[in-house]
C-alpha cells in the first residue's frame, strides 16, 4: 500500500482503534510512536526539540482501524467526529456504522474514555456503552444483526429506566417558500453505559438535523421563551442540542399574546413573567413591553418639551425589536419572600433601559445642532452632578481628572461654570446628554 502519513502536533495526534483479541485499545501516535511503528511499519522522520509535534509514516495499518486526527490537548474531549467500521443491512438498505470515541491525552490519567460513553450509531439508531467494559460486545452485537438488550445489565443489577428506550421529536421544516411544516424524527436509543450522566443523543444527529436548525438572530425576547419566529409570523419552539437550536413544533401564536407559554416561564404580573431554576435555587425574572409602544410614549413626552413633531417621534421611537425586555435572577427564596418589591425592581428596571433607548436615539438626532445652540438653551442655575458625566459616557478617570482640576473639592457644579469649558468635547458631551433625556427645555432646528 501506498504510504499513510501520520503526525501530531498543535494540540492533536493520529489516534488508532485496536479491537483483536477482544480487549480495545487507542493507539496515540504522539505517545504510542515505537509501538506504532512495530506494527504498522515505517519510521518517524521528524520530532521537534520540545516534542511538542513529530511526523512519520506508516506501510500499512494491519489490524487497527484510523479513528482520524484527534483534538488532544483539552480537559476532556467528550465526542469528535464518528470513524465508519462497517455496514449492515438494516430495513432493505445499507446502512454505515460509525463510532466515536471520546479521548484526550494531555492529562495525568492520559484517556477520558473511563467517565464518558463510547457511542455507536447506526441509521437511527444510537448506542451508548462503555469502552473497557462492553463497546467489543456491542459492536460485535450490530456488526452480525443480533437483537440488543431492552435492558442494561452492570455489576449483576438489571437496570429498567436504561437500556433501550424510542424517542420521538417534531420538528418545523422550512420549504423553498419560507413556509413551515412539521416532521416527527422517531430515534432508536440504547444506553448500555455505566455513566449516570450522559449527553443528549440528539446530539449525535447534527448532519441529519441541519435542515431544521433555528436562527439565532431572532430578538432576545424570543430567545427567553425558546421560540422563533418565522418569516411568515409563525411561531415554533426550538431545542438546543450540541450548542445548535433547531425548530420543533408550531405554535398557536405569539406565546406572550396567547398565554401559552415556553421554556418553563410563568406570568407573574402584567408584563413580568419568572421562571426557577431549582438546581440553583434562583428565580429568573423578566420585564418587558412592546417596544415600540413604550418607546414612543416617551419619545413623544419629549418632542412636546423640544416642539419638535411627529419626524422625531418616528426617529426616536424606532426600535428593532418587537419587545424591549429587562432580566433580574435573584434567590428563590426571595422571590417567595417578597414577590412584589422584585416586580417593582424588574419594571423599574426596563424603564431605565427604555429611558436610555431614547436618549441614545435622541442623541443621535440632535448630533448635527451646533453646539452654541445647546448652550444658549441650558439655564446657568442648572446644577450638573459627577453621575451626569459618567451617564454622558466620560469615563470615571477622566471625570475625576477634570473636577480635580477645574473644580477641587466638589462633586457639583452649575451648568453656567461649566460653560466656560464649553470647547472640551467631553463637556459639550455633558451638555448634550442633558438635551437628549429632556432635562432642559429647548427647540431643536435641525435645519441648522
Amino acid at each position: 500500500m501506498a504510504k499513510r502519513e501520520v503526525s501530531w502536533g498543535s494540540g492533536a495526534s493520529d489516534l488508532f482503534l485496536n479491537i483483536k483479541g477482544g480487549k480495545p485499545e487507542i493507539l496515540d501516535y504522539e505517545y504510542d510512536t515505537a509501538k506504532l511503528h512495530e506494527m504498522c511499519g515505517g519510521k518517524c522522520y521528524y520530532c521537534s526539540c520540545s516534542g511538542a509535534s513529530g511526523a512519520g509514516y506508516f506501510t500499512s495499518l494491519g489490524s487497527l482501524i484510523q479513528l482520524g486526527t484527534y483534538r488532544v490537548d483539552t480537559v476532556h474531549n467528550d465526542f469528535q467526529w464518528f470513524l465508519p467500521i462497517g455496514k449492515i443491512r438494516k430495513d432493505y438498505e445499507e446502512v454505515e456504522i460509525k463510532v466515536a470515541v471520546p479521548y484526550v491525552s494531555h492529562s495525568d490519567s492520559k484517556t477520558e474514555v473511563q467517565s464518558h460513553p463510547t457511542v455507536i450509531k447506526f441509521g437511527k439508531t444510537v448506542v451508548y456503552c462503555d469502552f473497557n467494559r462492553n463497546f467489543v460486545d456491542v459492536l460485535k452485537s450490530v456488526l452480525t444483526g443480533k437483537k440488543l438488550p431492552e435492558e442494561c445489565e452492570m455489576d449483576g443489577y438489571t437496570y429498567g429506566r436504561r437500556g433501550h428506550r424510542t424517542l420521538k421529536k417534531t420538528f418545523s421544516k422550512l420549504d423553498s417558500w419560507g413556509d413551515a411544516r412539521e416532521e416527527e424524527i422517531t430515534m432508536e436509543f440504547y444506553n448500555l453505559c455505566s455513566m449516570e450522566n450522559t449527553p443528549n443523543p440528539w446530539e449525535f444527529f447534527r448532519d441529519e438535523l441541519a435542515e431544521f436548525k433555528a436562527d439565532w438572530g431572532e430578538e432576545r425576547m424570543f430567545q427567553l421563551l425558546s421560540v422563533e419566529k418565522l418569516a411568515d409570523g409563525t411561531f415554533v419552539r426550538t431545542m438546543k442540542f450540541d450548542s445548535m437550536k433547531y425548530r420543533g413544533k408550531a405554535l398557536a401564536g405569539n406565546p406572550l399574546e396567547t398565554g401559552n407559554l415556553t421554556a418553563g416561564w410563568k406570568r407573574t404580573a402584567d408584563g413580568v413573567l419568572v421562571r426557577f431554576y431549582d438546581k440553583s435555587n434562583e428565580a429568573h425574572l423578566v420585564a418587558y413591553a412592546p417596544a415600540r409602544e413604550a418607546h414612543e410614549k416617551l419619545a413623544k413626552r419629549l418632542a412636546n418639551r423640544m416642539g419638535e413633531g411627529e419626524e422625531f417621534i418616528s426617529f426616536v421611537s424606532s426600535h428593532e425589536g418587537e419587545y424591549a425586555e429587562y432580566e433580574l435572577v435573584t434567590q428563590k427564596a426571595l422571590w417567595l419572600l417578597d414577590e412584589a418589591t422584585l416586580v417593582a425592581e424588574v419594571r423599574k428596571g426596563l424603564a431605565s433601559k427604555i429611558r436610555k433607548d431614547v436618549a441614545n436615539r435622541c442623541r443621535q438626532w440632535i448630533e448635527n445642532v451646533k453646539d452654541q445652540t445647546i448652550l444658549e438653551a441650558i439655564p446657568d442655575d442648572m446644577v450638573i452632578t459627577f453621575d451626569d458625566s459618567l451617564d454622558a459616557g466620560n469615563c470615571r478617570p477622566g471625570t475625576e481628572a477634570f473636577a480635580a482640576q477645574y473644580f477641587p473639592g466638589q462633586t457639583q457644579t452649575t451648568a453656567g461654570e461649566l460653560k466656560k469649558y464649553a470647547h472640551n468635547y467631553n463637556v459639550m458631551r455633558i451638555f448634550r446628554h442633558l438635551a437628549a433625556t429632556g432635562r432642559f427645555d429647548y427647540k431643536v432646528n435641525t435645519a441648522e
